[in-house]
């Protein structure tokens, strides 16, 4: 009779079981079905709120009751935790994104959409917590690990974490400095023992003091809005969109009337990574604008859209493995064969540069064709 009351406690009990409860035996706590969400939520690393998520959304079994007092307890089916625990081995929280690179809950939030574009918010709410792919955190992690690593820096050296500490750099500063050591073009000296992530990053004071001033204040870095359309192959009208709507940074050039607006061109190349014009998919498919949205639309894929009523004029995808695998399967031929659109980008930018007071550009990663 008890062995059978135990084997019905472990499967069909909905409620909280503690171990101070010296009537019930061991194997009734290590084999009940249904846990605390609280457990549950530790067990798979994430937040209440996420597994709340989880059960409305029907991917966990969960029921919740309500006490006399209002106290509500949910509980959740512990053999559909490892099932679980699979699909969200991708995905990594915020907190443990800041514990792995070593940044402040602020600075990270700012800057979170700039490294990692695919980061999202569960089910695209704002209350909800944020999903990042574990695989770009710990790849942006890893690098420099091969360097030397030491307990104090040198006086001609200075670590990421006292940049952010004390120069006061803004999430641009920060974000184009993580792209330049990612494309090799700002070298690393050694890592700090000690720091986490990025932050034991460890620089030549002087190599970053000139690499900043360079960002800053060099023609070569930088292009005007009217610009930025000749070198994207668009009217002005879809670069002030994208600059409106924060696509593309832009940072103005005075607060007088008429000064206009100014973008980095690592904003442009971040651009170009991150997103694609519907016409660059049309030619790359060999069929017409319309018709190439009308395909996209069919397998769910949809352009940006602003903050604004006002529609963009051209249409701009978000790159992403749904149209990676859309134009692996559409695709008649290389993008060149069908526009000239990576050639136009260049000599664009060339005759901006040149034409302009600069005759030879520094040494740059920057790349206007798509990837």
């Amino acid at each position: 009779m008890r062995e059978a009351f135990e084997q019905w406690v472990a499967h069909n009990w909905k409620g909280a079981l503690a171990k101070r409860n010296r009537r019930l035996t061991d194997s009734v706590l290590e084999n009940v079905q249904w846990i605390p969400c609280k457990a549950a939520a530790d067990r798979l690393g994430i937040s209440m709120a996420r597994l709340r998520y989880l059960v409305r959304s029907e991917q966990l079994d969960g029921q919740e009751t309500i006490s006399a007092k209002g106290r509500h307890f949910l509980m959740v089916r512990k053999d559909q935790l490892a099932r679980v625990e699979e699909e969200l081995a991708g995905e990594i929280t915020m907190a443990k994104a800041m514990e792995i690179l070593g940044l402040g809950k602020v600075r990270l939030r700012r800057i979170l959409k700039l490294l990692f574009p695919s980061a999202g918010r569960v089910n695209d709410q704002p209350h909800l917590p944020w999903c990042i792919s574990s695989t770009e955190v710990y790849q942006l992690a890893e690098l420099g690990e091969e360097l030397p690593r030491i307990y104090c820096v040198d006086d001609d050296e200075i670590s990421l974490a006292d940049v952010l500490h004390y120069w006061q750099w803004n999430a641009d500063e920060v974000v184009s400095l993580v792209e330049e050591v990612k494309a090799g073009t700002l070298a690393l000296s050694r890592t700090l023992i000690g720091k986490a992530g990025i932050s034991r990053w460890v620089f030549k004071r002087k190599d970053l003091i000139q690499w900043r001033a360079a960002m800053q204040t060099g023609r070569v870095n930088w292009i005007t809005i009217p610009e930025l359309a000749e070198v994207l192959g668009v009217k002005q009208q879809v670069a002030y969109w994208l600059t409106q709507n924060d696509y593309i940074r832009s940072q103005k050039m005075g607060t007088r009337k008429h000064h206009g607006s100014r973008v980095r061109k690592i904003d442009v190349d971040r651009f170009l990574r991150q997103h694609i014009f519907g016409t660059e998919i049309a030619d790359r498919i060999g069929r017409s604008p319309r018709k190439a949205m009308l395909m996209l639309q069919a397998v769910s894929i949809y352009p940006l859209r602003g903050t604004s009523i006002e529609a963009c004029r051209q249409l701009v995808y978000t790159r992403c493995e749904a149209l990676d695998r859309f134009l692996t399967k559409y695709s008649v031929g290389d993008l060149t064969k069908w526009h000239d659109t990576v050639k136009r980008r260049k000599k664009a930018w060339e005759r901006i540069i040149y034409e302009n007071g600069t005759p030879v550009p520094d040494p740059s990663h920057f790349q206007l064709e798509p990837r």
